[in-house]
């Protein structure tokens, strides 16, 4: 795609961006490499080839509802990892969960508890 002529219309430099950008979504596919490493490969290739300018390049990084979703998902990573939310579930199940509506009450308080800090899937 880097070597077709762009369609009419078509900047050469909008034209390699797409191909940038294609190759790192095939990459993602593939998982040659961890999806962030294909990520940052895609940007490099954008600044090197000079497609984009190395402030262009990385200008996404400076947003901060980005930071904040990756920040979620790390988040959200840790209460996987660790097993904190299927511990404070237990808590709740334990203290209210006596009958059929007590664990639903738990379950629901957890949820109250957790959904604040886990992003949705």
């Amino acid at each position: 795609m880097w070597f077709v002529p762009a369609p009419d219309g078509v900047k050469q430099q909008a034209w390699h961006l797409l191909a940038i950008f294609v190759a790192t979504i095939v990459g993602i596919v593939a998982k040659p490499l961890p999806m962030g490493a294909v990520a940052l490969l895609g940007i490099l290739a954008t600044a090197l080839t000079g497609t984009l300018t190395v402030q262009e390049s990385l200008s996404g990084f400076g947003n901060n509802v980005i930071w904040l979703i990756v920040l979620a998902f790390f988040i959200a990573r840790g209460f996987i990892k660790t097993g904190l939310g299927t511990r404070i579930a237990y808590l709740f199940v334990r203290a209210i969960g006596g009958r059929t509506l007590g664990l639903g009450y738990g379950m629901l308080a957890t949820d109250l508890v957790l959904a604040p800090a886990i992003p949705g899937w």
